[in-house]
């Protein structure tokens, strides 16, 4: 019993006596390391000062802040803070030109035994208003589909409800639809080319009228149309020489860019004696081989005339140019 009682003893004695020995470190914390500047105008800088606090028992020391964005400046008084007490950092972000959700971080290097920066953050959001997201439409063909169009989405940057009144353009070139955003505080527009607008290059504005908080105010979109043309041949002028040795052949190829389906019913051909054969290709594209052609002067001005059929039929044509 007497040995039983005797290790019992220095078992407790060797635990205060290894504790006394342990090294003291530093602790690095921070109540409010993100600070939620709500919503500004961007207009004046955004300022917040971060009370960091050594809750260890060694000094704490600030070896390096480092700021990612240009935008942020701050002001270190003093790399060491003693156990127990506390730093006030003052932070400055510059949001000039800014739009929508911003957060800039600053990121403290310390003897913290954790070995991690300590992140410090401003979050918020630029702008009193509504934001459009592109702020351009670019109406271009769709490479999962057939299909041409454009969406912009357009939110109260303050998570306030946002209501789509109407939506009219300028020249008339698209078609416009609207779906409400889940969270109510804004919607997305699509646009899309009206039918039978011509092919290539073109310009449309959007003038669209929303309600916010039970005032109503009235945005613009500029778009960019850009349509390919449904059909394409190949060559698309049909040149011919008169010192060229006759009779000649000529090869045309009609294809569809989009992937529309379509076949060639016919070919009207400026001479009797001319010939055509029409060849398909699948169902996008096909091959006429025009045959028998006297290369005269005559020809020059003249077109064949394509015929074509399918979901929409059209007529495509092709224009001769004879050189002397």
């Amino acid at each position: 019993m007497n040995r039983t009682l005797f290790f019992c003893i220095g078992l407790v004695a060797v635990v205060p006596i290894w504790n006394l020995h342990a090294k003291p470190t530093p602790k690095l914390e921070c109540l409010e390391p993100v600070y939620e500047f709500g919503t500004v105008d961007g207009a004046k800088p955004v300022s917040h000062t971060f009370q960091i606090r050594n809750a260890g028992d060694a000094e704490l020391l600030i070896r390096k802040i480092h700021a990612p964005c240009g935008c942020t400046s701050f002001l270190l008084s003093n790399k060491t803070i003693p156990p127990g007490a506390s730093l006030g950092i003052p932070v400055t972000v510059s949001l000039q030109g800014r739009k929508g959700s911003e957060e800039k971080s600053l990121f403290l290097e310390t003897n913290d035994p954790s070995g991690k920066p300590f992140q410090l953050s401003l979050r918020g959001v630029v702008g009193s208003g509504i934001e459009i997201q592109p702020p351009m439409m670019t109406l271009r063909k769709n490479p999962k589909s057939t299909e041409v169009f454009a969406e912009v989405t357009i939110r109260d940057l303050a998570k306030k409800p946002l209501v789509f009144l109407e939506a009219k353009t300028t020249e008339g070139k698209l078609e416009i639809s609207s779906t409400p955003l889940k969270d109510g505080d804004g919607f997305t527009l699509r646009a899309k080319p009206v039918a039978n607008l011509l092919p290539g290059q073109q310009k449309d504005k959007i003038q669209i009228q929303i309600e916010s908080a039970g005032v109503k105010n009235n945005l613009s979109v500029d778009a960019l149309i850009l349509l390919p043309a449904e059909l394409i041949a190949a060559p698309s002028v049909l040149r011919l020489d008169t010192k060229a040795a006759a009779p000649l052949s000529r090869t045309i190829i009609v294809r569809s860019p989009g992937g529309i389906n379509f076949q060639v019913d016919s070919v009207e051909l400026p001479e009797e004696m001319m010939t055509s054969k029409i060849e398909a290709m699948g169902e996008t594209s096909s091959r006429i081989v025009i045959g028998n052609i006297q290369p005269k002067r005559e020809l020059d001005g003249k077109k064949l005339i394509l015929r074509i059929g399918g979901s929409k039929p059209r007529v495509l044509e092709i224009p001769i140019v004879v050189t002397r």
